[in-house]
């Protein structure tokens, strides 16, 4: 080989792979700010986000020693926060709603939305719940519903405790 065919191969080896690098970079930024967001919105009620994740739009992350939840989703129009009081909390459950359409030879079960609920301790008071799905908003899930799972799992551990 000589030296000009290893400098055209190196050059297009590194116009291939400049798109990938470019859009990780751009992807842990906005993944950063987010999340620097989120440990905000927990300082301001006294918490420390001790455990997160982050699933296509949102991340969830949760302060286990004070016992809260906190959930930021981006939006097109800013980004909605919400936090639960664990404390108030009686337990944590996945929840779909799923629709079914009757296809000529089959039927498909679509769902058409997956969300966190937290249902509180007083009967008085109403449920919380946290959107991490919408089919008319998003068109394709990421694992939101194995996200949720995991979730619900780990909260409803904090709440034995």
């Amino acid at each position: 080989m000589d030296l000009g065919t290893i400098i055209i191969g190196v050059i297009i080896i590194a116009i291939c792979t400049l798109p990938f690098v470019y859009m990780h970079y751009n992807r842990v930024k906005k993944e950063n700010k987010t999340l620097q967001t989120l440990k905000e919105l927990a300082k301001q009620h006294n918490c420390e986000i001790s455990q997160h994740e982050f699933c296509g739009d949102f991340v969830l992350g949760i302060d286990k020693i004070r016992n809260f939840v906190f959930f930021l989703k981006q939006k097109d129009d800013g980004a909605m926060a919400q936090f639960v009081d664990l404390a108030e909390v009686q337990m944590c459950q996945t929840l779909k709603k799923i629709r079914t359409i009757q296809a000529e030879y089959e039927t498909v079960t679509v769902i058409e939305r997956i969300e966190l609920s937290f249902f509180p301790n007083q009967k008085n008071k109403s449920e919380t719940k946290l959107e991490l799905y919408d089919d008319h908003i998003t068109i394709r899930q990421s694992g939101e519903l194995q996200f949720a799972d995991q979730w619900s799992k780990e909260i409803n551990e904090c709440l034995k405790k």
